[in-house]
């Protein structure tokens, strides 16, 4: 899985705004390529209908079968909606339609259907139903044959909050998805989630095999490209703990050579693992990150990451780095005096008060940014 990286300006400046805190948004954290789930669109429509594609001329146009859901007591025959290039005659769709306030009539979007899959779809739990029993039905269709329930089941997957992924453990076959994760056919931006399942398994039998298969991951370098790395990372701690923390420790952050991609997957992974790991590990996951403070490319995301876990035992070594030439630009400056501000120490103060005087002008412009971004969020009630 890939992830798109913002640069280091534009990290420094987000989260050096006195906002130390890791996003708590319920999607899946290794999810890549989600869109709404047909269940979602469903949700959302006010008519859901199973159609055939008929004739096609300036419009597409569809013999409607069935009512699938929706409050509408009678329905069209027929229904027409504007296409690029026409269906195939026969083809089965599942046509959402919303009620149009502008023209005062529907608004419809189709999907391309086979049985299978509008029976999949029929069959689907709507939102309502617990996420116990919803995601127990889409994980028997992870990686299906037909490409459209495929995506779909991984999307629901997607959208569900972690914690309910992590109930849904005992519903995934753990031989399937350990052969996914090493599978060339399995679309790249799925590899993540299912590294990240591996690190779920409960049974020692399995969380053995995976961990094995996930310490190969990451300890392959035949490659750059590392999809869904971020995931195998973070699949591999849960499995492992402290000891796989040490690991990943020593293979991606005490080398100053470490490819720059693969440290920026292992940030992400110990921040999900700060979050959602045993709590008592958070600070051996400070300790390993402060590691990072010898590469300027690297520190200022760093710098924000041990103030947002509250690591202020190196609160004398980042304030050192502002005067050091390889870290003078805005990215770290910024990232350093934001963890000063928010540094509870008093030394952190007087540290703070010492770049003052020697750089007035730059330190006050870092502060007034900052400033500005915190009565912003206040204005907002955020």
């Amino acid at each position: 899985m890939s992830i798109r990286w913002p640069s280091l300006l534009h990290v420094a400046i987000l989260l050096s705004a006195i906002v130390f805190t890791l996003s708590t948004a319920d999607a899946c954290p290794f999810c890549e390529g989600v869109t709404p789930t047909l269940s979602q669109r469903r949700d959302e429509a006010d008519l859901v209908l199973l159609a055939e594609a008929v004739t096609a001329d300036a419009t597409q146009h569809f013999r409607v079968h069935s009512k699938l859901s929706g409050k509408a007591k009678s329905l069209e025959k027929q229904i027409n909606i504007e296409e690029t290039s026409p269906w195939k005659q026969g083809t089965l769709a599942i046509l959402f339609g919303r009620k149009s306030s502008e023209t005062n009539g529907w608004a419809w979007e189709a999907v391309k259907v086979n049985e299978t899959s509008a029976a999949y779809f029929a069959s689907a739990p709507a939102l309502k139903v617990s996420q116990d029993k919803r995601l127990s039905y889409f994980a028997q269709y992870l990686e299906h044959a037909d490409a459209l329930i495929a995506q779909d089941a991984y999307n629901e997957f997607g959208h569900a909050a972690y914690e309910d992924v992590v109930r849904s453990a005992d519903k995934f076959d753990m031989a399937k998805v350990r052969r996914w994760v090493g599978s060339t056919e399995i679309p790249e931006q799925r590899r993540g989630f299912y590294c990240l399942v591996l690190g779920l398994a409960k049974q020692p039998g399995d969380r053995a095999a995976n961990s094995q298969v996930l310490r190969k991951r990451l300890e392959d370098t035949t490659t750059d490209f590392r999809a869904g790395f971020d995931g195998a990372i973070a699949g591999y701690l849960l499995l492992e703990g402290k000891s796989g923390l040490e690991f990943v420790s020593q293979r991606f952050f005490v080398p100053k050579d470490a490819a720059r991609g693969d440290v920026q997957h292992t940030q992400q992974a110990l921040r999900f693992f700060a979050q959602y790991g045993p709590a008592e590990l958070k600070p051996p996951i400070a300790s390993v990150s402060s590691r990072l403070l010898v590469r300027p490319e690297l520190a200022p995301a760093a710098i924000t990451d041990l103030a947002r876990w509250k690591h202020w035992e190196v609160l004398e070594q980042v304030a050192a780095l502002f005067d050091q030439p390889e870290y003078g630009d805005l990215a770290n400056r910024t990232a350093i005096v934001g963890y000063l501000r928010v540094c509870p120490l008093p030394r952190a103060q007087e540290l703070l008060q010492e770049l003052r005087a020697a750089d007035p002008t730059g330190v006050g412009a870092i502060e007034q940014s900052m400033q500005k971004s915190s009565d912003g969020r206040s204005a907002r009630g955020t």
